[in-house]
C-alpha cells in the first residue's frame, strides 16, 4: 500500500482473495470482517435478518430452527413448529390447515369450503358451538356435523302465571296471565327452514330487496326476513301438516313475553342483565359491528344458562335483538283486553299487529326490553322482522 503496509482485509481495497473490503471493522454490514460479502447463512446476524444460525444448509424442514431465509419460524412457513397444530405453507384458509396453523374442526366457527373424497363439502356451515336447533348440526351429529339442517330445535317452556307488561309481577293493574306448557323454536325461523315451505309450494317467497336474507350468499342459517305476518302463518300452517302429534302456530304475544322473561320472571332484558350493550343484546347496528342481521344463535351470550348457550333459562336464542318478531295477535293498546289464558288477541277487524323483540339495527336500549311492544300495519314487511314458532301437544 502507499503507506508501505501489506494488503490486509479492512484496508478498503478489494484484493484477489477478498469478496469485498469496506475498510471498517463492523461485522454486521454488507461486508464482514473477513472480507466476505454478507449473506444469509454466514452466521452473522445482519439488520435485515431475524436470525442466522450459520449452517449454510436448508434448515426449513427442522422445527423451531432458523429458516434458510434467515427468518424466525412462523405460521405459514411450511414447518410445524411448537404451538402449531399444522402448517401447510400457504395462505388458503379453506383447506385442511387454517392460516393460524390450527386444524379445522366442526364447531370452531370457521367454515371450510374444501370437499371430501366424495366431492361433498366437508362443512356446509359452522356456527362455533356444539348445540342443536340453530340450523347447523353440531359436532358428533349423525350427519357428521356442520351440515345445514331444517329441523327445528324445540325447547320446552314450562307454563306458569305472570303479569303481562309488569316486570315486578306485583302490579294489580296489569293483567295476570296463566300460560300452559308449550315448546318454542330455539331460534328465529331460518332461510333454510322457510325455503322448505316455499319449495313445497305452501309459502310465498320473501320480497327481493336490499337486506333480504333469502337472496343472500351463504344465507341458510340467517333468520328469514322481508315477509309478512301472513307468510309466517303460511309457514306454521304447512309445518303443522308436517308435524304429526302437535299443533304448530305462531306464539301469542303473552307467550312470547313469558318466554323472553324466562318464564315470566322480572327480566328487563332476555339475558337478565343490567343494561343493553354490545355484550348483552344483538343490536345497535354498526356500532356493535353489525351491518346486517347475524346468523341465528351466533350472538347468544350464555347470559342465563351457560350449558345451553342461550339468552333464556329455557335455552332460547336472540330474544333481545336479532330480528323483531311477528306474533299471532291483533294489536290492542289497552293491555287489559289481552286474554288471560295465554291465547292471542283476536279482533273482528284490525289494521295493526304487535311486534316484539328489538332488532340488530335498533339504537335505543328501550327497544330490547322484554315488555316492549310495537304496533305495525298488518301487511308490513321489513328486513328487520322475522318470526319463531311454538308447538303444543293436542
Amino acid at each position: 500500500r502507499l503507506d508501505c503496509t501489506n494488503p490486509i482485509c479492512s484496508d478498503g481495497v478489494v484484493d484477489a482473495n477478498e469478496e469485498c473490503d469496506d475498510g471498517n471493522s463492523v461485522n454486521d454490514d454488507t461486508c464482514s470482517n473477513v472480507c466476505t460479502a454478507s449473506a444469509c447463512g454466514d452466521g452473522i446476524l445482519q439488520s435485515s435478518e431475524e436470525c442466522d444460525d450459520g449452517t449454510g444448509v436448508n434448515s426449513d424442514s427442522t422445527a423451531d430452527t432458523c429458516r434458510e431465509s434467515c427468518l424466525n419460524p412462523f405460521c405459514g412457513d411450511g414447518v410445524i413448529d411448537a404451538g402449531e397444530d399444522c402448517d401447510d405453507g400457504n395462505d388458503n384458509d379453506n383447506d385442511s390447515c387454517f392460516n393460524d396453523c390450527t386444524i379445522p374442526v366442526c364447531g370452531d366457527g370457521k367454515v371450510r369450503v374444501d370437499v371430501d373424497q366424495n366431492g361433498d363439502l366437508v362443512e356446509e356451515c359452522d356456527d362455533g358451538n356444539s348445540f342443536d336447533g340453530d340450523a347447523c348440526s353440531p359436532p358428533g351429529a349423525a350427519d357428521g356435523g356442520c351440515k345445514i339442517i331444517t329441523d327445528i330445535g324445540w325447547k320446552s317452556v314450562t307454563g306458569g302465571t305472570y303479569r303481562f307488561g309488569d316486570l315486578t309481577n306485583a302490579n294489580a293493574g296489569s293483567p295476570q296471565i296463566t300460560i300452559a306448557d308449550f315448546e318454542m323454536s330455539r331460534s328465529e325461523i331460518t332461510v333454510a327452514q322457510y325455503k322448505a315451505c316455499v319449495d313445497a309450494g305452501s309459502c310465498g317467497a320473501p320480497k327481493n330487496s336490499s337486506g333480504c336474507t333469502y337472496y343472500m350468499i351463504d344465507n341458510e342459517t340467517l333468520p328469514v326476513n322481508c315477509i309478512r305476518q301472513s307468510n309466517a302463518v303460511e309457514y306454521v300452517t304447512w309445518l303443522d301438516g308436517e308435524m304429526a302429534g302437535f299443533s304448530v302456530r305462531l306464539p301469542s304475544e303473552t307467550e312470547w313475553e313469558y318466554a323472553a322473561r324466562s318464564q315470566g320472571q322480572g327480566h328487563n332484558f332476555a339475558g337478565n342483565v343490567a343494561s343493553a350493550s354490545c355484550d348483552s343484546v344483538t343490536g345497535f347496528g354498526s356500532s356493535c359491528g353489525y351491518t346486517t342481521v347475524p346468523h341465528v344463535c351466533s350472538s347468544s351470550r350464555d347470559l342465563i344458562e351457560p350449558t345451553q348457550l342461550s339468552d333464556t333459562s329455557d335455552g332460547l336464542c336472540d330474544m333481545s335483538g336479532g330480528l323483531d318478531e311477528f306474533v299471532s295477535d291483533d294489536f290492542v293498546s289497552n293491555t287489559s283486553l289481552v286474554p288471560t289464558d295465554g291465547s292471542p288477541v283476536s279482533l273482528s277487524r284490525s289494521f295493526y299487529i304487535p311486534i316484539r323483540s328489538g332488532n340488530w339495527n335498533a339504537q335505543s336500549s328501550s327497544s330490547f326490553v322484554t315488555t316492549k311492544r310495537y304496533s305495525r300495519f298488518v301487511s308490513t314487511s321489513s328486513k328487520l322482522i322475522g318470526f319463531r314458532v311454538v308447538r303444543v301437544a293436542p
